[in-house]
């Protein structure tokens, strides 16, 4: 009976968008985070949510040196998962994969293991930060073997 009564509490949770998330509900009992998700319980915490995401690239891009992994066209869109490659990962994952990072990931389906973060980021006019920002939701890759493609 105890776990009929979880069942649609996490039920509540991803569907509706409701209630809590904390680590305790971070995996979604086993199953991967999608963007969606990810953005939305990451908007409700400030620890963020860990798991396993799940994604398609739809775009990539570059910033400070740094590959974004994007799940919506346009990384400014409310909906972005993001997932930051720093540069020493980059190279990392070029080495093993013998191509581009980001044309390599491009369309393809895949898993993500870390923790989605909502991200403050100011507008910049005129090479000054200014008072207005928007926020996005990123996952830091820490290690290369966190990111994987999946069918």
């Amino acid at each position: 009976m105890k776990r009929i009564k979880q069942a649609y509490i996490l039920t509540g949770v991803l569907f509706f968008g409701s209630g809590c998330a904390d680590k305790q509900l971070s995996n979604y009992n086993g199953n991967y985070i999608t963007p969606q998700q990810a953005v939305m319980a990451a908007a409700e915490t400030e620890s963020g949510i860990s798991g396993k995401f799940v994604m398609t690239v739809q775009a990539t891009g570059y910033d400070a040196g740094n590959l974004y992994l994007n799940s919506e066209k346009d990384y400014r869109d409310q909906r972005n998962l993001s997932i930051k490659i720093e540069p020493e990962l980059i190279k990392k994952l070029q080495s093993r994969l013998n191509e581009n990072p980001s044309t390599y990931y491009i369309n393809k389906r895949i898993e993500i293991s870390g923790t989605a973060l909502k991200v403050r980021i100011a507008f910049v006019a005129d090479g000054e930060i200014t008072d207005k920002y928007y926020f996005q939701t990123h996952v830091n890759l820490e290690n290369a073997n966190n990111i994987r493609v999946i069918n």
